[in-house]
């Protein structure tokens, strides 16, 4: 069953770009010595593919000449018309999930995504960042530098205005991560 027409496409076919093969010259993963974070092909694949999806965004959006998009984690399930939910966002260029620390949603204004990747780039690029990061995963060795953090950092310097979900709008709310409560009881069992 597929409903509203819905097209799966294989990232394969998302995967080029002289940006693309930009990134996979210069990712370095950089992380704490602490961190463990054990996911399908290891901690160096997971955290490439956490930064390569947006370069594999940017080339669907092109491919598509979307002018705006929604976009999840594949963990999460959409029970409700998104489209009705589009006007309490117009103001925005995008919206975030995990406390404001990732690109998640409705994205308004699909040159925040070409500004995003061109920014992961230059963070790559730059020695001085690179080293400020290890310094900072030297004390905060269980995290990691991932694209929430590049995401932060693209969003503050760039002004890019943004909402987040999970905060109350119109009555409704978006599930932030299971894992953030905002003071609401959470079920110890499912």
């Amino acid at each position: 069953f597929c409903p509203r027409n819905v097209e799966f496409l294989p990232w394969s076919d998302l995967a080029r770009g002289s940006k693309l093969d930009r990134f996979r010259t210069v990712f370095q993963p950089i992380e704490g010595a602490c961190h463990k974070f054990n996911k399908q092909g290891g901690t160096k694949r997971w955290l490439a593919f956490v930064f390569e999806r947006w370069f594999y965004i940017e080339n669907l959006v092109a491919q598509l000449g979307l002018a705006q998009f929604w976009t999840f984690d594949s963990d999460t399930m959409v029970a409700a018309d998104l489209a009705l939910r589009e006007q309490r966002f117009a103001a925005f260029q995008a919206t975030e999930q995990c406390r404001g620390n990732c690109l998640n949603g409705l994205v308004n204004d699909t040159c925040v995504v070409s500004g995003y990747t061109d920014w992961m780039l230059g963070l790559f690029e730059n020695e001085a960042f690179i080293q400020q990061q290890r310094e900072r995963l030297r004390t905060q060795d269980g995290l990691c530098f991932n694209e929430m953090d590049a995401w932060r950092h693209y969003r503050d310097n760039n002004r890019v205005t943004t909402t987040a979900l999970g905060d109350v709008c119109e009555g409704e709310m978006f599930d932030d991560a299971l894992a953030i409560t905002k003071g609401y009881e959470v079920a110890a069992v499912k």
